[in-house]
Parts: C-alpha cells; sequence; structure tokens
C-alpha cells in the first residue's frame, strides 16, 4: 500500500542534503520553522505571518507557503515536496532510522541492516515507534546475533557448528552490540577475532584457534618464458606481507618487461585485489600470482 508523505528537503551548497519525511503538510511545516529558527534566529512568528521577501538580521528572506529560503551570500533553502511511499519502505526506513538513534556506530552498515529487513514480510514489521523500538531490541538483535554466529562457525565441521552456534549466538545478544554484530556479518577480521578471543575466556577453553600467521606464496605457472616454481614465507603481521608481495611484484613486473615491450601499458597486465596479486602478458603466456593468506597455529 502506498500512502502520502511530505518530505522537508534542505539544500545548501558544498553541504550534504538533510531530508525529513512526515505523514502531514502541517508537520513537514513545522519542521521548517523549527529547523530555521534555531539554525539563523529568525522570529518564529515573523516566519508564520510574511509569505514574502524580507530582511533580518542581515538575512534575506524568501518564504513561501511550502518553501524558506535564506541567504547572506551563501544561499539555503528549505522545500517541502509531496510524495508518495510504499508503506513496507516506510517501516524499513523507520527501523532502519531506530536502529541509528540507538546505535550511531552502525551508519556504516545500512544496507547490511537493509537486506536483512527485506527477508520479513511487510505484516511481520511494526509501524508504530514502540513497537519498533521493542522490534529492535529484541526480534532484530537476535536475527543478527544468529547471523554473526553463522558466520563465526562456518568453516568448521557440522558437529562444532551444532556445539557452538547458540553458544556464540547467546554470546552476542547478551555481551555485545548491534555495530560488532554487523561487523561480524560484513567479515571484518578484528570482530571475528575478537569474539572468539571472547568466547574461548567465556567457555574456559580453546573452542577457536585464535593463533594465526600470514602465508606469504607466491607461485610462477609454466609458460613461454618461465617455469613453475613456488616460493613460501610466514610473517607475524598483515601489514610486513602486504609490503613484502607488492615489492615482489614489483620484481615480477620488472622481469616480465624483459621478455615483453614495456613501452605498451598494455603487454604486461599487473592486477591486485585485496590479498590476490597477480601479472601476466596480455595473451596470458606468462603468469605469476601472489596470495597472502590468514593461517590459524593448530596445538
Amino acid at each position: 500500500m502506498k500512502i502520502k508523505i511530505f518530505n522537508l528537503i534542505r539544500t545548501q551548497l558544498h553541504s550534504d542534503t538533510s531530508v525529513w519525511s512526515f505523514p502531514t503538510f502541517a508537520q513537514a511545516r513545522e519542521k521548517m520553522f523549527e529547523e530555521v529558527v534555531s539554525e539563523f534566529k529568525i522570529d518564529k512568528d515573523r516566519l508564520a505571518t510574511k509569505d514574502e521577501h524580507f530582511v533580518f538580521n542581515e538575512y534575506e528572506v524568501w518564504k513561501g507557503n511550502d518553501y524558506i529560503t535564506i541567504s547572506d551570500g551563501n544561499k539555503v533553502e528549505y522545500e517541502i515536496k509531496e510524495t508518495s511511499m510504499n508503506t513496507y519502505q516506510m517501516q524499513i526506513e523507520a527501523i532502519i532510522g531506530k536502529v541509528m538513534e540507538i546505535c550511531p556506530a552502525c551508519e556504516k552498515y545500512r544496507e547490511l541492516i537493509d537486506n536483512e529487513l527485506l527477508c520479513y514480510t511487510e505484516k511481520d514489521l511494526p509501524f508504530y515507534e514502540e513497537d519498533i523500538k521493542h522490534f529492535v531490541s529484541y526480534e532484530l538483535e537476535e536475527r543478527l546475533s544468529k547471523c554473526a554466529a553463522a558466520k563465526i562457525v562456518s568453516g568448521y565441521d557440522e558437529e562444532f557448528q551444532c556445539k557452538y552456534f547458540q553458544v556464540v549466538a547467546d554470546y552476542l545478544e547478551g555481551n555485545r552490540g548491534l555495530s560488532v554484530m554487523l561487523a561480524v556479518m560484513n567479515g571484518e577480521e578484528d570482530a571475528i577475532e575478537d569474539v572468539k578471543k571472547e568466547i574461548n575466556k567465556q567457555e574456559n577453553k580453546k573452542v577457536f584457534q585464535t593463533d594465526y600467521v600470514w602465508l606469504w606464496k607466491s607461485t610462477w605457472m609454466s609458460g613461454k618464458h618461465f617455469i613453475h616454481r613456488d616460493e613460501t614465507r610466514i610473517f607475524k603481521n598483515h601489514d610486513s606481507a602486504y609490503m613484502e608481495m607488492r615489492q615482489k611484484q614489483e620484481e615480477v613486473i620488472k622481469m616480465f618487461s624483459q621478455h615483453y615491450n614495456s613501452v605498451n601499458p598494455f603487454s604486461v597486465n599487473p592486477f591486485e585485489d585485496g590479498n590476490l596479486f597477480q601479472v601476466c602478458d596480455e595473451d596470458n603466456y606468462d603468469v605469476w600470482e601472489g596470495r597472502i593468506i590468514k593461517m590459524y597455529i593448530e596445538d
């Protein structure tokens, strides 16, 4: 179902656009007055009675029923625009807004939250303020804790997952905030490692291996000018492994340039994507690959 809404839009050159949404024009207009009074100290009664151009405290003000423009050389515009919105979309936006209010650190995970909320049907999502607050604090928190727990136990055998999935979910729901759960779901290593260490402390045993090194592997494929060979090294931290790999890639590019036209930028193709590095000629006669892999140390 679609319903009519009124968006109050604030725009200013070289500044982010702000938008507020309201179910009635009167509410949007009241908010417009509040923002102008707060930002520019223009008398609210004067705003309410004048639909014309006037000057106040060295500000030039243009005002109509659905807009206010203020300028002292740098123009700020407020405008109310009527539109329609699907109620399902409104519910999702309201819930995301409540999450940001409760935990501002979740801002960068908006898309993740949106994707999780799309798993619910419209009738399963709350519409009113108190219901939304309860939904975020209980239903959504439980869902995110389980999604994060699934991420942490993934890669282990079925018996391990059955034993520790709920342990991790309960720990997250009872001890950590939404931003940590979302960071885990987003695959952020620091958050994942931190949760694993805390589970180990809680269980008073090494449930998860948390000691690791970075495996650095350089591989030449057999080709037109080079033969297959591997080189492997171990580093204590990722930064050292990464810097060494970048240096190795530069060396490889120089070796390729001895056999392929180095003047032509397309004759040798270097590639880097996260922890994967490659160099090859345009026809893939010769290929070098470098990888940085996290390796847990077993007892």
